[in-house]
């Protein structure tokens, strides 16, 4: 499900911001010294010690993907990122013309090239480390060369309420062809993938004056929570089993199994019509459609992921569901995927 749909503030060690056309991802990190056989994932030298690193993001209108821009190489330039929370590792377009001083191809045989994942070598002098970086949006995975360089990204220790600059050296990412540009936003070169690393096993739920936490699911670099059942307007769906639910922020809508959809779709009219609620003619890909006239967005039908249990849900509010299409009609944002969907809810 789209993970900066609900009104509820997110954690996954990595905090998500406001629900908004812009916000930030927060990754929390280990101060940690950098050294030779680091793995892709961020360190910084003790002197900075800052306990986050911030990604502001801003929500591309025409595409709904969510764009972050950070700055890398020698000289330091900036370049813009399609957001995808289960990607395993930055990688950019490797046709873009960009000369770095301090870029070094990681070779073959190395502890680096080890921790990320490769495949085989390729004939090439520098026995280049192999990856394959993947498209999140379209699917599309091709071979790529694992590279280090520096990236200077925005952070905080805590204390200071405007984030610092803090530079890191001998970032690995991945180098990819052009092609995996397809289906990205316009002037993206390349993907920031913030896949889940082996430490981080739970998800925190902001709610009112409370922090409540869910494990995550699998092993994956995906955010996957285990949902036991759905609530609309305080009343349980009758589903016997939910499942898992994939966390995204490159699907644009909350898709579900078409069963679930079904019974989803049932409850929220009747919830709907409860409150005055008009139905129209739907438009794809929406299948639930409402006039938006004399409506009270603050009384529409609340939706509660319920978790490991009663107590633990999480929350969205009304007006957070829905998509404004025009001035007098809003969609429901939850899709029917089809009876094959591999997640019961994305």
């Amino acid at each position: 499900m789209n993970i900066l749909k609900p009104r509820a503030a997110m954690f996954f060690h990595d905090r998500m911001g406001d629900q908004c056309d812009s916000a930030a991802y927060l990754i929390h990190t280990p101060a940690q010294r950098h050294n030779c056989d680091a793995s892709p994932h961020l360190s910084f030298d003790d002197e900075l010690q800052p306990s986050s690193v911030v990604f502001p993001i801003v929500k591309d209108l025409s595409t709904l993907q969510y764009i972050t821009t950070i700055l890398r190489g020698s000289p330091l330039a900036p370049i813009k990122l399609v957001a995808d929370l289960g990607g395993p590792l930055i990688w950019l377009d490797c046709a873009s013309g960009f000369v770095s001083s301090s870029r070094r191809v990681i070779p073959h045989q190395s502890i680096q090239c080890s921790r990320a994942g490769v495949g085989a070598p390729r004939d090439l002098g520098a026995k280049a480390c192999d990856v394959f970086p993947e498209n999140g949006k379209t699917g599309l995975a091709k071979r790529g060369v694992l590279v280090e360089d520096t990236i200077a990204l925005r952070s905080t220790d805590g204390s200071k309420s405007d984030p610092l600059i803090t530079t890191v050296d001998r970032f690995l990412f991945s180098y990819a062809p052009a092609l995996l540009l397809q289906g990205l936003a316009g002037g993206a070169r390349g993907m920031s993938g913030l896949g889940r690393g082996p430490k981080r096993q739970s998800l925190t739920l902001k709610q009112p004056s409370l922090f409540i936490y869910t494990p995550l699911m699998g092993s994956s670099q995906d955010y996957s929570i285990n949902v036991k059942s759905m609530k609309i307007g305080g009343n349980k769906l009758p589903l016997d089993v939910v499942g898992a639910t994939k966390l995204s922020a490159i699907v644009p809508y909350t898709t579900t199994e078409s069963s679930i959809y079904a019974t989803f779709t049932e409850a929220y009219k009747s919830a709907a019509a409860s409150r005055n609620m008009t139905t129209v003619v739907p438009v794809a890909p929406f299948g639930i459609r409402f006039s938006s006239r004399g409506v009270d967005e603050s009384l529409l039908p609340v939706i509660d992921l319920v978790l490991q249990s009663e107590m633990v849900k999480w929350r969205i509010h009304g007006s957070n569901s829905m998509v404004r299409v025009s001035q007098r009609v809003m969609c429901s944002g939850f899709l029917d995927g089809g009876p094959g969907l591999t997640n019961s809810i994305l």
